[in-house]
């Protein structure tokens, strides 16, 4: 069973393939918000460095947040289009899936704002100064992965900020 696993949830966007739960091969960069432009590429290469086609994968893995508003939806959206089109399997993770439960996880959303997990507590949203940024993932795949056929749902950590203009120009 091979998993196709996206991250663009951090300031590292991660592509990799996974058969069973054995990393088989993966690619990253830093994102320069240019996600959209390069998944598509990336992924080819990643599959041909692997002597893989799409249809060579048998579900997708996604983390759905927190993270970028838009680079969230970005990920979200590839995953689901590509379960729905080849009716795949796919399942959800958080960022803090990705590291072990014992560990500190600090994951900044802004200059301000950032969700922050102690060892072994449940995340909180906070505000403040900081200056820590990701650590990098773990793999394999989170143990807690459950496969469906429902579509995944981006984690917003908080409303967008849409001005009044917009509100009342998308309800008329």
């Amino acid at each position: 069973m091979k998993t196709f696993f996206l991250n663009t949830c951090t300031p590292l966007v991660r592509l990799a393939i996974f058969h069973e739960d054995k990393l088989m091969g993966e690619t990253h960069w830093e994102s320069h918000k240019n996600e959209a432009e390069k998944i598509q590429g990336e992924t080819k290469k990643l599959l041909k460095q692997k002597k893989l086609t799409p249809e060579s994968i048998d579900r997708i893995a996604v983390c759905v947040g927190p993270g970028g508003f838009t680079t969230t939806r970005i990920g979200v959206s590839i995953a689901n289009a590509w379960a729905f089109a080849k009716d795949l399997p796919l399942a959800t993770f958080t960022l803090f899936d990705l590291f072990p439960k014992d560990v500190s996880v600090v994951i900044p959303c802004n200059a301000s704002e950032a969700w922050i997990r102690q060892p072994n507590k449940e995340p909180e949203f906070v505000t403040g100064k900081f200056t820590a940024t990701v650590n990098q993932e773990t793999f394999p795949l989170p143990s807690t992965l459950q496969f469906g056929r429902k579509q995944a749902e981006p984690w917003y950590y908080k409303d967008a900020k849409i001005t009044w203009s917009k509100r009342i120009h998308h309800h008329e």
